[in-house]
């Protein structure tokens, strides 16, 4: 991620890029999608988005 894929700042401010946030903590931090990421990444399964009724 770049700042140019950040949306604008407000009132002229700008993005200061935080070195000890890791969006990969962040995702494993929430326990179900943890073990859902995990058993994907163990065996292989294929993630496709939710049919549509």
């Amino acid at each position: 991620m770049t700042e140019a894929s950040l949306s604008k700042a407000s009132n002229g401010a700008k993005w200061n890029q935080d070195a000890s946030f890791s969006v990969a903590d962040v995702l494993l931090a929430d326990p179900e999608f943890a073990s859902v990421l995990k058993a994907v990444l163990r065996d292989g399964h294929a993630i496709v988005p939710a049919l549509k009724a």
